[in-house]
């Protein structure tokens, strides 16, 4: 495998099934959603065994197994049997066939193949043809936009941070949940300033990196790109843009919204097009997950946010809504911020999350400062998971980066 074709960049999720599960129909259900979906590819399907105390050993090794992009294949399904009618069905796809958004498609059309038993139909609109919407604007409309924020990102200050990466490499995570009673605090407070939910989510990552002291918005969106022709569709649906504004010192936080609300719309008018790189170290993801569906006669639940081994950037800021409670997950690469900075960045993010839902219209400076000891309330409730520390997926990832990295002989071509 060569250097250029070996590929971390995995979008895993693992679905629970326990109870009696019919393996041949579930592996059959396997082989229709690669069918209905030509995007995926050649799709690879397993069947290993192995103990409950070995399973998370074996589900994060297989979430982080590279991908050989020059044969494929691009996708694969790993069927872990942990005891008797405990199964663990492991689904991790490359990006370029896939996108956060996929895994309700997949999960969805899984348990409409497991339950008729059957083959599904295959969409109508290939991937890959023009699917922009009706009265979608000119390529030259669409390059002029993108050259009016073009340009370097303003200087990241985040504390303890030693570089500004932008591509991808070795990652760690820290995870926080805001559960029932702070997800409906913030809600309260969306809908008080006339505002969704991932409009001022967004507002709140550019209210913190203003109070940490970055002067202009270092802010890449992954915007999605699906039209009513493809919803349906498994694939990368996905564009990274850079979005432009930025809280000033002397602005409410009403204000600033309604700045982020006129940039996205501006945004959502041109994300089919998108620029042909956006080079920010700071990277938004946000979505709306689906219900989990059921599994005839089966209890099921899914891992929607399985962690890769992987971070783009300096950080990425992932938030999945279930509608009763918020799971952000911070990606870094623990070489240019360490992973306490990280816990004290999202204990400084829950802090403003909660004085904004206690205060939705208040002044930007008025918003509590960062504070560098921990919440001594956030810590106690459990709901920071301070993921990342060193295991043996983790020093099985450093090894697989230094062999990337690895510098390679001028005679190897």
């Amino acid at each position: 495998m060569s250097h250029a074709s070996f590929d971390l960049r995995g979008i895993p999720l693992v679905l629970h099934l326990n109870g009696p599960v019919d393996v041949p129909a579930l592996l059959s259900a396997c082989a229709a959603v690669a069918a209905r979906h030509a995007v995926l590819g050649r799709v690879r399907v397993t069947r290993v065994e192995t103990s409950p105390e070995r399973y998370p050993e074996v589900a994060t090794a297989e979430a982080a197994r590279p991908f050989d992009l020059d044969r494929g294949p691009l996708a694969r399904f790993t069927l872990v049997t942990v005891g008797q009618d405990r199964n663990r069905l492991i689904f991790t796809a490359h990006g370029r066939v896939f996108d956060a958004s996929s895994k309700d498609i997949l999960v969805r059309d899984l348990a409409d193949a497991y339950f008729s038993r059957a083959a599904l139909p295959r969409l109508p609109l290939p991937y890959g043809e023009p699917s922009a919407p009706r009265g979608a604007l000119s390529v030259r409309q669409s390059e002029a936009f993108w050259r009016e924020r073009a340009g370097e990102p303003a200087e990241l200050v985040l504390p303890g941070l030693r570089a500004n990466p932008h591509d991808v490499g070795p990652g760690e995570i820290v995870e926080m949940v805001l559960g029932r009673a702070e997800f409906e605090g913030f809600a309260a407070g969306a809908t008080a300033l006339g505002a969704t939910r991932f409009e001022l989510l967004l507002a709140s990552l550019g209210v913190l990196l203003r109070r940490y002291g970055t002067a202009g918005s270092p802010i890449a969106l992954d915007l999605g790109t699906r039209t009513g022709e493809t919803r349906d569709h498994i694939g990368p649906f996905v564009a990274e843009v850079p979005f432009a504004p930025h809280p000033g010192p002397d602005e409410d936080l009403p204000t600033y919204l309604r700045t982020v609300q006129a940039e996205l719309r501006a945004l959502y008018r041109f994300r089919h097009l998108p620029p042909e790189r956006t080079s920010r170290p700071v990277l938004f993801s946000y979505r709306r997950r689906a219900a989990t569906p059921r599994f005839h006669g089966v209890g099921t639940g899914v891992e929607w946010t399985v962690f890769n081994g992987v971070a783009r950037g300096a950080l990425h800021l992932q938030a999945v809504d279930a509608d009763r409670s918020l799971t952000l997950g911070l990606r870094f690469n623990p070489a240019t911020i360490d992973h306490d900075d990280v816990s004290q960045i999202a204990r400084y993010l829950r802090t403003l999350l909660r004085a904004i839902a206690a205060e939705p219209h208040a002044r930007i400076a008025e918003l509590p400062a960062p504070d560098p000891e921990p919440d001594e309330e956030s810590v106690a409730a459990g709901s920071l998971s301070l993921d990342g520390a060193e295991g043996p997926v983790m020093t099985q990832m450093r090894e697989i980066w230094q062999e990337i990295l690895r510098p390679i002989p001028a005679n190897a071509f």
